[in-house]
């Protein structure tokens, strides 16, 4: 399926009328692909688009499903991906997270620079969002074109990215915007648009960035509640059949029994650091996930474990599976030192006989 909102060419990507490229992207992805989505397991995007389009249609695509990006080689010319590992002593790929020491209670906007292709520098944000609460930075080392060679690492970046979401978030309650300028690749920027949850943050204003414009970047697309009233109409189909309280939906201490894990608040992560620190081999994993009913050929294990636990819990939780799973290692002699931890994540929530939660 093909959806090209805008035709245009690389050096005219500063023509783009992006009112209008918005509204034909939200026709295209009513007409053509939410209905396509709905009830699939899995997607794989193949993205040549400019960057606040990709992040756009990863928004309304959300994370109701699991999606494998692939990306054009700048040198082979190819989509295909490089095995996990072949790179990993030779490339710093671990993306950093610079934030600041203090949050405050001010209104404001907040900028967020995401730097893998290319180094965003402070002075060409600034030429556009002058005064800030704060700028926060998620980079590789040495960012270059076609730095991230393996699904993994694209992860990586995924799991930093919706850390420096959450913890903007919590430092800063009263923001009034987040400014988001990604020099990243266009596969990485359709998985970033899947972890903007419009009901937790507030809008995200995208940038087009030209070399040769003053200023560099120009705001481009906002991603806000007004590009989507609610939750995508896939979403809300599977909510309605599992028949799930929508109060559920984002709420942290209930994420047990919810649809989205909730990435950005601390009870969900906590748990994700207890299964990566319990089950960090594949062999492991695969044990407790297959004992748990969680559909393991859906998971890339190929990938370090901050990584193939992420997607696996994202599995789990559109299977609705999350507690068993929790309950399945609280059985688990074997990792008795997690046991403490897991009972007080357990025990915040308890379901009634009909499944719905209660807290």
């Amino acid at each position: 399926m093909e959806i090209l909102p805008v035709r245009t060419e690389l050096g005219r990507l500063l023509e783009i009328d992006w009112a209008a490229a918005l509204a034909e992207q939200e026709r295209l992805f009513a007409e053509r692909l939410r209905a396509e989505i709905a009830g699939r397991r899995r997607l794989a995007y193949f993205g040549f688009a400019p960057i606040p389009l990709a992040l756009h249609l990863g928004y309304r695509v959300e994370r109701c499903i699991k999606v494998d990006v692939y990306q054009r080689h700048h040198t082979r010319l190819d989509w295909a991906w490089e095995p996990d590992g072949s790179h990993s002593e030779t490339l710093p790929l671990k993306p950093q997270l610079f934030l600041p020491e203090h949050g405050s209670k001010d209104e404001g906007p907040v900028v967020i620079r995401v730097s893998t292709s290319h180094r965003i520098a402070p002075s060409e944000t600034a030429e556009v969002v002058a005064s800030s609460l704060a700028e926060v930075d998620v980079a590789l080392a040495n960012p270059a074109e076609d730095a991230l060679r393996t699904q993994s690492a694209i992860t990586e970046v995924v799991v930093t990215f919706n850390d420096a979401l959450s913890r903007v978030k919590r430092m800063f309650p009263n923001l009034t915007s987040i400014h988001l300028f990604a020099a990243v690749p266009v596969g990485l920027a359709f998985r970033l648009g899947t972890q903007i949850n419009p009901t937790i943050y507030p809008e995200v204003i995208t940038y087009q960035y030209w070399q040769r414009g003053s200023p560099r970047y120009r705001q481009a697309i906002a991603l806000a509640e007004r590009c989507r009233a609610s939750l995508s109409e896939p979403c809300l189909d599977l909510v309605a059949s599992a028949g799930v309280d929508m109060s559920l939906y984002d709420a942290p201490s209930r994420f047990l029994d919810a649809l989205s894990f909730g990435w950005e608040h601390q009870e969900p992560k906590r748990f994700y650091e207890i299964m990566v620190r319990a089950y960090g081999s594949e062999y492991r994993a695969r044990g407790i996930l297959a004992e748990s009913g969680i559909d393991i050929d859906s998971i890339n294990f190929n990938q370090p474990p901050r990584a193939f636990w992420y997607e696996a819990l994202e599995v789990a939780v559109r299977a609705r599976l999350t507690r068993r799973l929790a309950r399945k290692a609280r059985m688990d002699a074997s990792i008795a030192a997690h046991h403490t931890e897991l009972d007080k994540i357990i025990k915040a929530t308890h379901t009634t006989e009909d499944g719905a939660c209660q807290p």
